[in-house]
């Protein structure tokens, strides 16, 4: 919309106002003053933006009530239109117009953007799923021979000590009849004597052999501390992320994987602690029978 007045001597005054729609959705307003001549036919104005820092050329003709001008900005093509007579009203309701229809153009960019990024979003969460259910399928395994291996341990310990007992009783044996047959010779004795230290040198390595295992057994249990709450932490992440989608009425078949694979992993991870706090039990008390058989063995040296 120009708003010109013509004063004395056919110079021009005004003002410009401009609002356009871009391709983008968004409005851009240009305002600026009017300073030309005019000869009542000819036009000749230049428009100083107030945002702009490069002042517009428009020259053209005037028939009628109707002005042809062209405007000129440096770089760009001319651009000729004709502007007819109208009024501040009418201006404004159509400036209101642009600026309804771009919000909605941007209100609708909004939501398809919004849309693209859950879309995304959903798809990485769902390969993130994926690779979760592979690394619980691929633990599981490991899990069930490790819950295998546990009762063979348990047995171990048990059959040093019962081993253990077993020396025990040579030497208790030797230790008796020594004790009740004062006629048996010093080279015998010695021998005995002998005889009776190998057999407490292989009670202590039953004990080494004890420790030993163990020892074993808390390298993989440690391994599994180090991997087990990450992963278990993961699947309740996901678990409620799943249940999450679950709530806004999306889904995702890799949730219902999670789940049933999760319910396994779940299992076996509560009968992998039952059977590590037994076996802990077990070894502290078959050591102690195994160093108390020890001790007193060395006494009846």
């Amino acid at each position: 919309m120009f708003r010109l007045v013509e004063t004395q001597g056919g110079k021009l005054a005004g003002q410009v106002e401009s609002v356009k729609l871009n391709e983008k959705g968004t409005i851009a307003d240009i305002s600026g003053s009017i300073d030309g001549v005019t000869d009542g036919k000819n036009i000749n104005f230049t428009v100083v933006p107030s945002l702009i820092p490069i002042n517009i050329t428009v020259a053209g003709t005037r028939d009628g009530d109707n002005l042809t001008l062209t405007a000129s900005i440096l770089g760009v093509p001319p651009t000729t239109r004709i502007y007819t007579p109208s009024d501040l009203a009418t201006f404004q309701r159509l400036s209101a117009d642009l600026r309804n229809k771009s919000q909605s153009i941007l209100t609708d960019k909004a939501a398809a953007a919004t849309q693209e990024k859950q879309a995304m979003q959903q798809q990485k969460f769902t390969a993130e799923v994926e690779t979760l259910v592979s690394r619980i399928e691929d633990i599981n395994p490991r899990l069930d021979i490790f819950l295998s291996k546990l009762p063979t341990i348990e047995q171990q310990y048990q059959a040093i000590t019962a081993k253990e007992q077993s020396y025990y009783g040579k030497v208790n044996s030797v230790a008796g009849s020594s004790g009740n047959n004062v006629a048996i010779s010093i080279n015998h004795g010695a021998v005995l004597a002998q005889r009776d230290n190998q057999i407490i040198v292989a009670m202590n390595q039953g004990v080494v052999a004890t420790n030993q295992i163990h020892t074993q057994v808390q390298s993989v249990q440690y391994e599994l501390n180090s991997k087990i709450p990450p992963l278990t932490n993961e699947v309740l992440q996901k678990r409620q992320g799943c249940d999450d989608y679950a709530k806004n009425g999306i889904s995702i078949p890799e949730c219902d994987k999670l789940k049933n694979v999760g319910l396994t992993y779940a299992k076996k991870l509560v009968a992998v602690e039952k059977k590590l706090e037994a076996l802990e039990h077990t070894y502290n008390a078959e050591l102690a029978a195994q160093q108390n058989l020890v001790a007193k063995a060395e006494q009846m040296q």
